[in-house]
Formats: structure tokens, C-alpha cells, sequence
């Protein structure tokens, strides 16, 4: 049967060519709820102005509402993760319409190294774009109040905007700008625990990464990721500093939780195959077409 497969924000003519034609349509929504995203942006604005150049806080309201119109009226709407869920259920996309459609990540290409890692320093790593969306700045701030004996912060990635608000953290991380795609699993295994505290998100590839490479993982509800709390690593609310200044240092003291909690990542991680990806999207464009009433 014919379907159209589109992606977030860039689909809603494609959609409605397609319900013209009477051609089933999914929507792959890549990342939460763009409503969500500028709630979020707006209020960093006001608390952290220096990080105002890496927040697209600026959006016309006319994308909005053309991305609220896309999860409106596709037949199918694709989430990778609970938080996109959440944010698409929040603003008005019935339940039954969303497919939860996790990632995969190349376990056999992302793997612990042959044995644990016991060198210096206690390495924090964070990979990913470098801006406030990511809540890089409460990272930062937490490894300042910390200030743990032997340890660094390595934050791999490209700098969002003029990267003023970085200037006061200078000396307390290592910036390494860009990886190759192909070495990038070459950093992962040379951490001890990974850290992700995003604000608003879709399902970050580099998180499904470092849990395959066993690393425990520190992030919060908006990242979109499939970490279990106290399991393989600790969500933590978004902007706490002190939760996650606790969970860094009770990960930098506990080596045996470190390398329980990311045995358990590796496992969690393990089930999230591209293979396993493939067949849930043939399942959504194979099954019998559910012709629903869309908002006009």
C-alpha cells in the first residue's frame, strides 16, 4: 500500500498533496513539540542572557503553527521517545495516532573497552551541539562548584552562537571542536560517565552511544533518551544544579556503581537495534490504512 513518509516542520504540503490523493501519510517528529522548545528558549532567555546567541528563540509564530499543523493532520505521527510523546500529546495529537518508534544505536561499533578504564583523570564527557538548549551552562556551573580532585570535563562539539557565555567556564573544560564521525566511539570509551542535560529534545543519537559503550549516564526528562533512573544512570530535573552536582560526585566516588550502572546501560542499550527500528517503521507503512478525520 501507498504511504507517505515525511519529517518534522518541513511536511505540511507534502502532507496535504498527499490527503488530496487520499494516500495515507507519517510524520517522523524528529524532536518535542516546537511550542514546547520556545517556552523553554524564552525562560533561558531571561536567566541566562549571556547564552542568548545559541537559543533560536526567535521562530515566527507562522513555523508554529505550521509544525502544529503537521502532528495535526498526519494519520501517523512517528515519537522516538517518551518526552516527544508528551509534548505532541500536550498539544492536542490524539494518543492513538502517535507510533513510539525508539532509535538504534551500533552496539557492535559502540562497546566498553576490554577492560575498565581506572586511569586519570575521572573523565565527564558531553557530546553534542554546544549551547544553552543543551543546558550546557548547568553542567558547567555544577563541575565550577564541584571542583573534584583529578577530574576533567571534556565537551566535544560545535559551538552554538558567539560562545560568549563560555568565557567564564574557560578554565574548568576541555573543548575538543569536532570528531570524526568514524572516532568519534574512541571518546566514549575514554570516559568514565557521560552527562546530557538538554532542555528540550527529540532522542540524541550520542546517548544511545555512551550507554552502549557502557558509561553511565546523567540527564533529565526533556532529553528524549531511555535512560532509567538509578539503573543505568539518573534523570534529573532540568536547571538543578545541586541533583546533578550529587550524581557527578556520587558517580566520581562510587567505582563499582560506575561499572554496574554501565554494564546495565550496556544492556539497555543492546535491545535499541537499527534492525529493530526498520521493522517497527515497515509495521507503520505496511499496516491496513486507518482513514481518520484530520483538523482541516
Amino acid at each position: 500500500a501507498e504511504r507517505v513518509l515525511s519529517f518534522d516542520t518541513f511536511a505540511l504540503h507534502t502532507l496535504r498533496a498527499a490527503h488530496a490523493l487520499g494516500v495515507p501519510t507519517v510524520l517522523s517528529q524528529c524532536t518535542g513539540h516546537l511550542a514546547d522548545a520556545l517556552a523553554v528558549y524564552r525562560e533561558e532567555l531571561a536567566l541566562n542572557p549571556d547564552f542568548a546567541d545559541s537559543l533560536a528563540a526567535d521562530t515566527p509564530p507562522e513555523v508554529v503553527e505550521r509544525c502544529a499543523a503537521e502532528a495535526r493532520e498526519a494519520d501517523r505521527v512517528l515519537a522516538p521517545s517518551a518526552y516527544v510523546r508528551e509534548t505532541l500529546e500536550r498539544h492536542g495529537v490524539a494518543p492513538d495516532r502517535i507510533v513510539d518508534l525508539p532509535y538504534g544505536v551500533d552496539s557492535e561499533r559502540f562497546h566498553p573497552p576490554a577492560t575498565p578504564r581506572s586511569g586519570a583523570p575521572f573523565r565527564v564527557l558531553y557530546v553534542g551541539q554546544i549551547g544553552q538548549k543543551k543546558g550546557i551552562k548547568y553542567l558547567l556551573e555544577a563541575m565550577r562548584r564541584l571542583a573534584l580532585p583529578d577530574a576533567e570535563l571534556l565537551l566535544v562539539g560545535t559551538v552554538v552562537g558567539s560562545g560568549a557565555g563560555l568565557l567564564p567556564y574557560r578554565d574548568g573544560y576541555r573543548h575538543i571542536p569536532g570528531v570524526p564521525y568514524h572516532e568519534v566511539h574512541d571518546l566514549f570509551r575514554d570516559a568514565d560517565i557521560f552527562v546530557y542535560p538538554s532542555l528540550h529534545e527529540g532522542s540524541p543519537f550520542a546517548v544511545l552511544e555512551a550507554m552502549a559503550s557502557g558509561l553511565p549516564v546523567i540527564t533529565t526528562p526533556n532529553a528524549g533518551t531511555h535512560v532509567r533512573d538509578g539503573v543505568d544512570g539518573f534523570v534529573v530535573p532540568i536547571r538543578d544544579i545541586d541533583a546533578m552536582m550529587a550524581r557527578i560526585e556520587e558517580l566520581y566516588r562510587d567505582r563499582d556503581l560506575r561499572l554496574a550502572m554501565g554494564r546495565a546501560a550496556r544492556e539497555r542499550a543492546s535491545a535499541f537495534t537499527w534492525q529493530r527500528y526498520a521493522d517497527g517503521l515497515d509495521a507503520v507503512l505496511t499496516a491496513p490504512a486507518a482513514r481518520e478525520r484530520r483538523a482541516p
